[in-house]
């Protein structure tokens, strides 16, 4: 079926454009054809024999102040078994429509119109985004208690809303309300309704941003073009849950929509373990055992899947060997001019899941041999480690409150690929706790339910919706592995409580744990053989940006991990394939974790952009590009970003009001997350400016990596300072070097290092200390000598040096190199005077015992 055509609407005859009341409400509505033609698929029936009703439902508004806007229209997109309708309702200002009258109304039209032949017993009641729609209805606080959340919108997961709806002779039709949001059943990163337009082969009309942000101005000029918005935007919603609910049909044979797609996809993956005779149970390590439970009338035996005794007792210490993807930032500002190429593992957690055999859990054993720990076992360890000085890029997570650190020693709770690749980089590794899970490799419970979802998507024609659907469900159903291992509180509007995120029907930390341990382990070992000469910008989740030529990169994936990633691969796809390029650049501007920018693009190539959780005011990528480098290069600490976010279900729900816009003044962060230590130094030009600029070396310590993000924290707080020249690290050096020693000393806020050190210079020339001979100069002329040299002085600040408490501190002044640059030139003034009495012995860049974090 053709969507209606866009230039009809509004220009169509009375035959065409036609209008009901319903108890007073005025709709426009529009009739199609009558046929089957929601499924898109000859003789199903329409959600079996039920008499049901699908509604596409819609509203547009336009703020008027900060909780409430003002509804502009409600729309609707209905079809039956008989065919389709669509209409439109303009609300006057101050009276909203409740839901049950929303819905009368659209049964009332299919009724007259004929495409209904009675009052349906149930309607599935599709928004794209509840959360933005429901707000319109009068009744949303009785409405919230009936309905769930999830990922933020409302959707029914446990029971449906109930509403009564009287037609015009007032007699009641009881009618069962079940939502669906289509946004959360579409693909990652094409959540828009656009998007799934795009997908569809449906035109959606891309206003403006303005025209967006004020559609009460687009109405009232341009009501044909308003109309058309409108109700395309239901239209497409009804259609993707459609195509949602043809897929649902296909793979599990339900003919309904499901709730996402990810709960498709364990919906599908267990359907193929009782087709391959495997039991999940026995897979996830759990057991059915029986239940009592209170219903609030009397107790109630029922059965529930837990896991086993033996398997329970490990859960929290495999739990702690969970982590996320290996995210780190490797140069800050702007790096070489070279071929840079994003290269990522194809299909990472896929494969990883695809490599698990079936587990023994009878035979979970506990051991300290580290010869165990082989990267095909299935093995969880408390280790501490060593890795040798000069490694490049440690491998072994430690988990931190600002996400994982790779030191070069210290204690990690891991898994057996990471400690495999830990003791081949030569790394000291002694297992202090951890446990053996036996597998049989010879049967993978993942690898045909993976196989399925790759054959299908490559079956799929390019970009189709089905296409982006399997795609979504082999990457989606390792995520539901992971949920609930880590405390995560969601909002319930039934409840109008937090509640812990809940576990999924295949969450297991043995599988999450080693799945995300294996693709970090194969990405370090890429990372560790790389030749010194390669540069590496960031490393994000399963994918690395660096100066390796596609040679260079066929022998880093020629280990032993990447092999067997090979292997993965070849089950699922028959090719031995490992890494894929996906884009280049010729020179990146690195920030933080998850902060690149492109100074310098490939031809015909889009640029490398993450921005670290800015939000730039416009949609381009390469306008968001240009728009981010000048914020990068032009910021100071005052620097500070409008920030709109929309405002939370949990404010909606308890105090009512609409889904508005909320804006914040926030402090742009952009400067360097300190999750590695800065080594070789310089300045390097950004569009004609310089600009500070390093390399990283991992720290000696996970410890040694939060202090100086702690320090940071303070000194660009107290200094007003952010990391835009070699003066401003330099200055944080002394900063650090003061504040971990013992002495009655800190750096002035104003002239920095430079400034204390004339002022102790000062001290030690009155009291004839350091080789000083006050006798040399009168004390107009010493003032005269530091202003020359960039410190402003006066002969009263000369003759307050001796006063008696002006302390004279020895080995007090860090070796900053403008420090020394200032000192060397009062050499050539003052021969006596010897800079080591003032200076500390040692600095680093960074504090102490970091691994090769000096000035190069």
């Amino acid at each position: 079926m053709k969507p209606f055509s866009l230039a009809k609407i509004g220009e169509c005859s009375l035959s065409e454009r036609l209008q009901a009341t319903y108890l007073g409400t005025i709709w426009h509505y529009f009739r199609r054809c009558r046929r089957n033609s929601a499924l898109w698929v000859p003789n199903m029936p329409f959600y079996g024999s039920g008499r049901i009703l699908v509604i596409g439902i819609d509203t547009e508004y336009s703020p008027e102040s900060s909780t409430t806007n003002r509804v502009l229209s409600y729309q609707f997109f209905a079809s039956s078994e008989n065919g389709e309708w669509l209409g439109i309702h303009y609300p006057s200002r101050k009276r909203r429509l409740k839901l049950a009258r929303y819905i009368a109304s659209v049964i009332k039209i299919g009724i007259k119109e004929g495409y209904l032949r009675e009052w349906p017993s149930e309607v599935i009641l599709c928004a794209h985004f509840a959360l933005a729609d429901f707000p319109a209805f009068e009744d949303l606080s009785k409405l919230v208690s009936k309905m769930d959340t999830v990922r933020r919108t409302f959707v029914s997961l446990q029971k449906p809303i109930k509403i009564t709806c009287y037609d015009e002779n007032r007699h009641a039709h009881k009618v069962v309300v079940n939502v669906r949001d289509s946004m959360l059943l579409a693909p990652n990163g094409k959540s828009s309704l656009k998007d799934l337009g795009d997908i569809l082969g449906f035109e959606k009309l891309d206003l403006g941003e303005e025209q967006i942000e004020r559609m009460d101005q687009l109405l009232a000029t341009n009501k044909q073009l308003f109309e058309a918005y409108a109700l395309r935007d239901a239209e497409i919603c009804v259609r993707y849950c459609f195509k949602m609910q043809e897929l649902h049909h296909k793979l599990l044979g339900e003919n309904t929509i499901p709730f996402t797609l990810s709960s498709l996809g364990v919906s599908l993956l267990l359907k193929t373990w009782e087709k391959a005779g495997y039991s999940a149970d026995a897979i996830l390590g759990k057991e059915i055992v029986a239940d009592e439970q209170y219903n609030g009338k009397f107790v109630v035996k029922k059965s529930k899947s837990v896991f086993m005794p033996e398997v329970h007792m490990w859960l929290s210490f495999v739990t702690e060997c969970y982590h996320g993807g290996r995210n780190e930032q490797y140069i800050f500002g702007a790096g070489e001019v070279n071929d840079w190429i994003d290269w990522d593992l194809c299909g990472a957690y896929t494969t990883a899941m695809a490599l698990l055999g079936m587990p023994n859990w009878s035979g979970i054993s506990h051991t300290r041999d580290l010869d165990a720990y082989q990267p095909s076992a299935l093995g969880f360890a408390r280790v501490d480690f060593r890795f040798p000085e000069g490694t490049r890029f440690p491998c072994l997570p430690v988990r931190t409150e600002a996400g994982l650190i790779y030191p070069l020693e210290g204690q990690s709770h891991c898994c057996s690929p990471e400690i495999y690749q830990a003791v081949k980089m030569g790394a000291f590794v002694v297992i202090r706790d951890g446990i053996i899970l036996p597998q049989d490799p010879n049967i993978k419970p993942f690898a045909d339910f993976i196989v399925l979802a790759t054959k299908m998507r490559k079956d799929s024609a390019k970009g189709s919706v089905f296409e982006l659907a399997w795609k979504e469900l082999g990457n989606g159903t390792y995520g539901k592995t992971a949920q609930g291992l880590r405390e995560k509180r969601c909002y319930s509007s039934r409840k109008n409580t937090y509640d812990r995120l809940p576990p999924s029907k295949i969450t297991n930390p043995f599988f999450a744990a080693w799945v995300t341990s294996f693709v970090r382990a194969v990405l370090s070992e890429v990372m560790a053989i790389l030749p010194d000469h390669v540069s590496v910008c960031n490393a994000t989740t399963d994918g690395l940006l660096c100066t390796a030529s596609e040679m260079v990169m066929d022998e880093c994936t020629s280990g032993p991990l990447c092999t067997m990633f090979k292997a993965g691969r070849y089950i699922i796809t028959g090719k031995h394939e490992c890494v894929e390029a996906k884009h280049s650049i010729r020179q990146p501007l690195g920030m933080r974790t998850r902060g690149q920018m492109t100074l310098e693009a490939t031809e015909g190539a889009s640029p490398v952009l993450a921005k670290a959780g800015v939000k730039p005011p416009m949609r381009d990528k390469a306008e968001q590009n240009e728009w981010m480098i000048d914020l990068f290069l032009n910021r100071d600490s005052q620097t500070h970003s409008t920030v709109r976010y929309l405002r939370s279900i949990a404010d909606i729900c308890r105090n009512g009001g609409d889904l508005t816009n909320v804006e914040i003044s926030r402090t742009i962060r952009l400067d360097y997350d300190w999750k590695r230590a800065p080594s070789k130094v310089f300045a390097s030009p950004i569009r004609g400016v310089e600009h500070l600029a390093f390399e990283t070396t991992p720290w000696r310590t996970a410890a040694e990596a939060m202090a100086c993000r702690s320090d940071w924290a303070d000194f660009s707080k107290s200094s007003n300072r952010v990391l835009r020249s070699v003066e401003d690290l330099h200055e944080f050096e002394s900063y650090r070097t003061l504040s971990q020693s013992s002495l009655p000393i800190r750096l002035p806020r104003k002239g920095g290092a430079r400034k204390l050190a004339a002022r102790q210079f000062l001290r030690a020339y009155v009291r004839n200390l350091g080789g000083l001979d006050k006798g040399e100069m009168t004390y107009q002329e010493v003032a005269d000598v530091l202003t020359s040299y960039g410190v402003k002085t006066k002969k009263s600040d000369v003759e307050n040096a001796a006063r008696s408490n002006a302390v004279c501190l020895s080995n007090c002044i860090p070796r900053n190199p403008d420090v020394l640059e200032f000192f060397e030139k009062l050499q050539r003034k003052f021969t006596g005077f010897e800079p080591d009495f003032l200076l500390v012995s040692d600095s680093g860049v960074l504090g102490k015992n970091t691994a090769r974090a000096s000035v190069q």
